[in-house]
């Protein structure tokens, strides 16, 4: 027979599954090296391409059967991550423009290609949570060619039920790779063909 604990945590998984979960998706944008910013102009898409209107799902019973889809809580996914990769590349030392009025300018896009997350009820009250994004960044030029393009991979999990936490998790383990390379030779030889003026880092000396 079961105990009344046993029960009660039983109810409360219940409700952990039936009743879903948002996602606020604010991960925190890597912060601006020292040095003096390129000044070079280059777009970002809107919104990236592919990405889910449902984030993942919390599962229950022993199977893992997915019972309550998780969403987005404060606007488009879509929409919300480009502007974190606008900002980091802002912050990396661009200067981003609006990419529909300016189609002499490089524009980066984003094409998700997995972005999916988990939980797992059953044990609670410690209920793990993880999951993981694919994307790929391309730079388009005003002639469409495609000079730079690369994939990321983030991924990140916890016990306490938290899909906001791994979800931001695994954004900033991205965008900390998408800075890394903004900052980059390869990627400024790419946009703005001057890699050449700047230091090891990327930036133009002051």
């Amino acid at each position: 027979m079961c105990s009344s604990a046993a029960l009660q945590g039983l109810a409360l998984s219940l409700v952990l599954a039936a009743t879903g979960c948002s996602v606020k998706f604010d991960p925190t944008i890597p912060p601006a090296p020292a040095g003096q910013p390129y000044g070079d102009s280059l777009a970002v898409e809107q919104a990236a391409r592919g990405m889910p209107e449902v984030v993942g799902h919390g599962r229950f019973t022993v199977f893992a059967i997915e019972v309550a889809p998780v969403t987005f809580s404060n606007g488009p996914g879509a929409e919300v991550f480009m502007d974190q990769i606008e900002q980091t590349f802002e912050a990396a030392g661009y200067q981003v423009v609006d990419a529909s009025s300016a189609a002499a300018v490089p524009r980066v896009e984003c094409q998700i290609d997995e972005f999916d997350f988990s939980n797992y009820t059953w044990l609670f009250p410690i209920v793990p949570t993880w999951g993981g994004i694919d994307l790929t960044l391309r730079l388009v030029d005003a002639s469409g060619n495609v000079p730079w393009e690369k994939s990321y991979s983030g991924s990140s999990w916890n016990l306490w039920y938290s899909f906001s936490s791994a979800v931001n998790g695994a954004a900033e383990k991205i965008l900390e790779q998408v800075a890394e390379d903004a900052r980059g030779q390869e990627f400024r030889r790419a946009c703005c063909g001057g890699a050449e003026q700047g230091d090891a880092d990327g930036f133009s000396p002051p």
